[in-house]
């Protein structure tokens, strides 16, 4: 199942960028309570492992008493479970409560991007590692990946009074964003690997957006620019890199950037090595 064609009997959950809450086409994110929607978020992310109520009420409520905790927790699974019936939605497809456990099966007729992103791009490094040069069909899939990400995890979701749901959210966010950059890294690796060096370079550039100190990748892209005839690009490359660098951090390019900009500055032709034997 794809972002693009979920299915219509399905509960879907986009957390990668807004917050959305879907089921068929009814948005059910304003429905909940934004306890209500956290406990649900934090279910359907990882599927297949039990929580204990105790832990459940300790990550949205550690301010109050434990019985109060708890008793907020039923509250909340209660009203969480009377709107996604009113919807139309069986809460039972979705969540499994047994005793004091309460899980997200794995068979649950629910769809999380996040879910789907990293499934995708798992598969992706595993074929990687296991052939000696990338397929068409794995850049499609770390392509369709990419296209996932349309923002960071929950960004601009915040639980008052949460603080435990907030680290969580916190790590969350920075683990899926260092998998965003490796995914983007081995996109480029690919185009490299075979000759698009076009593709390559708007990777890199694409890359850069995200993560604009990344002095590996700045250098990349001046020896793809350099590569590809595009030597004034090169050298542009670098200069935006180093203001940045001293506006940013008050200190210069590496030795090995500078370097290569001089060699670039030297010579106007591009060099005999290929980029692929320098990644």
């Amino acid at each position: 199942m794809t972002e693009e064609t979920p299915a219509s009997n399905i509960l879907t959950l986009y957390l990668l960028g807004t917050s959305r809450l879907v089921y068929g086409k009814q948005a059910l994110t304003r429905s909940l309570a934004r306890k209500e929607l956290a406990l649900l978020i934090y279910l359907a992310c990882q599927p297949e492992q039990r929580f204990s109520r105790e832990h459940l009420a300790t990550l949205l409520w550690s301010q109050v008493s434990q019985s109060r905790a708890r008793y907020n927790l039923r509250r909340a699974l209660w009203s969480l479970r009377r709107t996604l019936e009113e919807a139309g939605f069986d809460p039972d497809n979705c969540l499994t409560i047994e005793g004091d456990w309460i899980l997200v099966p794995p068979d649950a007729a629910c769809w999380v991007d996040v879910r789907d992103f990293e499934e995708v791009l798992q598969t992706c490094f595993q074929d990687l590692q296991s052939r000696f040069s990338p397929t068409s069909e794995n850049i499609r899939r770390i392509r369709k990946a990419l296209d996932l990400y349309r923002g960071d995890f929950l960004a601009g979701f915040s639980v008052p009074n949460a603080p435990n749901f907030d680290e969580w959210a916190t790590f969350e966010r920075e683990r899926l964003f260092l998998l965003l950059l490796r995914a983007l890294t081995s996109l480029i690796q690919s185009f490299i690997a075979r000759g698009e060096q076009d593709e390559a370079i708007a990777a890199c550039q694409r890359l850069l957006v995200l993560d604009p100190l990344q002095e590996d990748i700045h250098r990349l892209l001046m020896r793809l620019y350099w590569e590809t005839g595009q030597r004034p690009q090169a050298l542009r490359q670098y200069r935006t890199y180093r203001e940045l660098l001293q506006a940013e951090l008050g200190i210069e390019p590496l030795e090995e950037t500078k370097e290569l900009y001089h060699r670039i500055l030297q010579q106007e032709t591009s060099p005999v090595t290929t980029v692929s034997s320098l990644v």
